[in-house]
């Protein structure tokens, strides 16, 4: 079913822009596989987490992934379904622990907070840059842009809605901490 909608977009796609290489088709056809497993993916784990009333919490997590997992890359599955049982237990266990932890003690955000800026600052981006030669400029602007979003974040969960705060936290901590880990794996 799901390779049949891949190919009759394909298939669209290419007769109506007149695309007869291979490659170019290729190219088409894994982007959209991405995308239709992408809102597949999303669309179970929404309905999960609506029926076990975590919306709010899902919207955060997606968010905190999109922006900052997608910059920094990190673990894959090697299929859909087995990205899609990952994804959903990442997500649940996230909601879980983030409601049965009371409060993030302030000790561990000094430590933490610190530490995750500093993985951040030095990350290496899985984003395409431009060839143009300005390279590490684009990097720099890279980091700064991720370490704001992860700042504004916490401070503004930590304002204003305490109560996702751990959600918050321990999602930032498991996108470094799965970083950190593919990372090692490469540099082995």
């Amino acid at each position: 079913m799901f390779q049949n909608l891949v190919k009759m977009n394909v298939n669209f796609i290419s007769n109506k822009l007149k695309i007869t290489d291979e490659d170019k088709i290729d190219e088409i056809r894994y982007g959209i596989e991405t995308i239709l497993g992408e809102v597949f993916k999303l669309t179970v784990i929404f309905l999960v987490s609506l029926y076990i009333n975590k919306e709010l919490e899902f919207i955060i997590v997606f968010l905190l992934f999109s922006n900052i997992r997608t910059a920094i890359g990190g673990s894959h599955a090697k299929s859909l379904m087995g990205c899609l049982v990952k994804s959903l237990l990442l997500f649940l266990t996230l909601y879980y622990i983030a409601d049965k932890i009371p409060y993030i003690p302030l000790l561990v955000e000094v430590i933490v907070i610190p530490s995750m800026l500093w993985v951040l600052s030095t990350v290496k981006y899985k984003t395409k840059i431009d060839q143009s030669g300005d390279n590490e400029i684009k990097n720099k602007k890279l980091r700064i842009k991720l370490i704001s979003k992860t700042v504004i974040a916490l401070i503004i969960s930590r304002i204003f809605f305490i109560n996702l705060y751990n959600l918050i936290f321990i999602t930032l901590v498991s996108i470094i901490i799965d970083y950190l880990r593919v990372r090692r794996e490469e540099l082995c």
